[in-house]
């Protein structure tokens, strides 16, 4: 693949057309989008980058076409993917991201500070979106579309599906949900903190809950609560409520699998598989290792020392570390290994004494191929 780097915006101008086999980088104080650029290859753009879809200057992704940005202060964004294409973007600041996916497209958004972001996803296209700070995210999800949002601090969802669609919403501190669901959409909510999430299903639509604000059904629809759970409903006759019992244990409430004793744990270390570098708790996971707490203490705190942190998934780890070059590992421990808090303050959170690093992984636990061990 020719690598092409740019160095100004009247060379990037003269870009039509990103071929299969051409990757451009892009980095600037100020990037336009002065056409419709159509991108089959790779594009990454790293600052104020400034579209505008209805003067038909925006990027379109084909085929397996990939575009990676970062935007900040008062860029604007908008993507449009289609086929197999992907999309990776983070936004800072006031910037405002507008993305459309189609097909089987993917798509990776990351949301900062005062962003705006407004996603619709089509066909078979799956979502995933991550709120922080004081962004705000509008997610529109059809057809047989995924998405999966995960929000914290004081962000702002509202999330509505359509048709097969599926969603998975999990807020988190003070964060704000708002789903609205119509057809034979599913929508799986789990809230912690002092987190509110308010739900609207209509027609045939599903929803699965841990905790509600309010809850709205009309039609055939099915709400799945906690048993325990005391919330005004507003629903018709043709609703049904079905209440669950409260799963308690980290690994129920997670989903985590055991198996012959054995769970899977997760972990964000630094591009040479280090955690706490330069520090007298610094610990290498190279894959393929046993790696042991020996001054294992794990009942004095949630954090802190004493024992090892993982998380029951990848992408709840950049809670925790999130810096440039990072990896995501997976880790076997056994039962007798872990330790878990009573009503922890990161749910998500699990302590280990012992565990074997059995592979590298992306932030959604698919195992990655081609490392070298």
């Amino acid at each position: 693949m020719a690598k092409i780097l740019i160095s100004n915006q009247e060379e990037f101008d003269r870009i039509k057309i990103i071929q299969y086999d051409d990757e451009v980088i892009f980095e600037s104080n100020s990037i336009l989008v002065n056409c419709v650029l159509e991108v089959y290859g790779i594009l990454r753009l790293k600052g104020n980058n400034y579209c505008d879809r209805s003067n038909n200057r925006y990027i379109l992704l084909k085929g397996n076409g990939q575009v990676h940005s970062e935007s900040w202060s008062s860029s604007q964004v908008h993507i449009v993917s289609m086929d197999s294409s992907q999309v990776h973007i983070v936004s800072r600041d006031s910037s405002q991201v507008h993305i459309v996916s189609m097909d089987s497209s993917q798509v990776h958004s990351v949301s900062w500070d005062s962003s705006q972001v407004h996603i619709v996803s089509r066909d078979s296209s799956q979502v995933h979106s991550e709120s922080r700070d004081s962004s705000q995210v509008h997610s529109e999800s059809m057809d047989s579309s995924q998405v999966h949002s995960v929000s914290w601090d004081s962000s702002q969802v509202h999330s509505e599906s359509w048709g097969s669609s599926r969603v998975h919403s999990e807020s988190w501190d003070s964060s704000q949900v708002h789903s609205v669901s119509w057809g034979s959409s599913q929508v799986h909510s789990v809230s912690w903190d002092s987190s509110q999430v308010h739900s609207e299903c209509y027609n045939y639509s599903i929803i699965f809950a841990n905790r509600l604000a309010s809850l709205y059904i009309r039609g055939y629809s099915v709400a799945l609560l906690p048993d325990d759970f005391v919330i005004k409903i507003n629903k018709e006759d043709t609703c049904v409520v079905q209440r669950y019992k409260v799963q308690e244990s980290f690994f129920e409430r997670n989903r985590v699998k055991v198996e012959n004793g054995v769970c899977v744990l997760y972990k964000k270390v630094s591009k040479k598989y280090k955690t706490q570098e330069d520090t007298r708790n610094e610990t290498v996971w190279t894959i393929g290792s046993i790696v042991e707490y020996k001054q294992w203490e794990p009942t004095g705190s949630e954090c802190g020392e004493g024992k090892f942190h993982a998380c029951s998934r990848p992408y709840f780890c950049d809670e925790f570390r999130n810096n440039v070059g990072d990896k995501y590992i997976a880790i076997e421990v056994r039962m007798e290994n872990v330790y878990e808090w009573k009503n922890p303050e990161y749910p998500h959170k699990i302590g280990f004494r012992k565990g074997l690093v059995v592979y590298e992984c992306d932030k959604y636990g698919n195992k990655k191929e081609g490392y070298c061990e």
